[in-house]
């Protein structure tokens, strides 16, 4: 991405829950400031003739706990853009598609017999919730150390 450095001041900038190395969510940083800018009225422009070579690794594949970290920022992801005052409903169709889509290729895996696939893609749900629960988790302490420093 390449952004104006007075729109990312304008939305606060990084959410640092988010993102390798934060501590508690292992990605999702992206997403989140793009959300906020959407919040914040402005414009992303999206150029498909502008390429950037990204080496893909099959971390679903190869790297299961890779992959439980960017399951699990997307869940929260969907907590926090699904609270009152946020982008709430477009966020809660997403996540509900997010959702159906692992359970029905976890229903078709295990219709192929691939039983190994299916649990990847149940997988991907229960870190979705546990981080889900984790954000939650996450901003409650953060609601209690303001509260201690009041």
């Amino acid at each position: 991405m390449f952004l104006l450095s007075d729109v990312v001041r304008k939305v606060g900038g990084y959410d640092e829950q988010f993102g390798l190395g934060s501590g508690s969510f292992e990605g999702g940083e992206e997403t989140d400031l793009a959300l906020k800018i959407f919040g914040a009225g402005k414009h992303i422009l999206f150029t498909p003739d502008v390429r950037i070579w990204h080496p893909q690794d099959r971390h679903d594949l190869h790297m299961p706990e890779k992959q439980w970290g960017y399951e699990e920022a997307w869940g929260a992801l969907f907590r926090k853009w699904s609270r009152p005052g946020r982008i709430g409903p477009s966020i809660l169709v997403s996540a509900a598609w997010f959702i159906a889509r692992s359970y029905l290729a976890a229903a078709f895996h295990i219709l192929r017999g691939d039983w190994r696939v299916a649990r990847q893609y149940l997988r991907k749900n229960a870190a979705r919730r546990a981080g889900w629960l984790k954000y939650r988790r996450t901003e409650d302490a953060s609601a209690a150390k303001g509260l201690a420093a009041n």
